[in-house]
């Protein structure tokens, strides 16, 4: 899920210093991301709105079933995040 996660990141995110960091990270297999401050928000946004519809595309119904459970609590704690960090930018003004 991890390296699907790092897949998806790629294909969203636009050119840049972000994109190449998270291309480097996975391409040297550190799989990890720290996304719970409000800068992240961008990565998190992605996943929480994007995921659903990059595995449909690429993978088939029963290998989604394969691996739902763990996408599915990844999608719960990527929409949470997002409210969180959507809350706090109101909250900064």
């Amino acid at each position: 899920m991890t390296r699907i996660v790092f897949d998806l990141l790629e294909d969203r995110l636009p050119d840049g210093d972000r994109k190449a960091e998270i291309v480097e990270l996975r391409d040297n297999n550190v799989m990890m991301l720290d996304l719970r401050d409000r800068s992240q928000d961008q990565l998190v946004a992605i996943i929480a709105h994007e995921l659903n519809d990059y595995l449909a595309c690429r993978f088939d119904v029963d290998a989604r079933k394969d691996f739902e459970r763990g996408y599915s609590e990844l999608l719960q704690l990527a929409t949470a995040q997002h409210r969180r960090n959507q809350g706090q930018v109101g909250s900064d003004a």
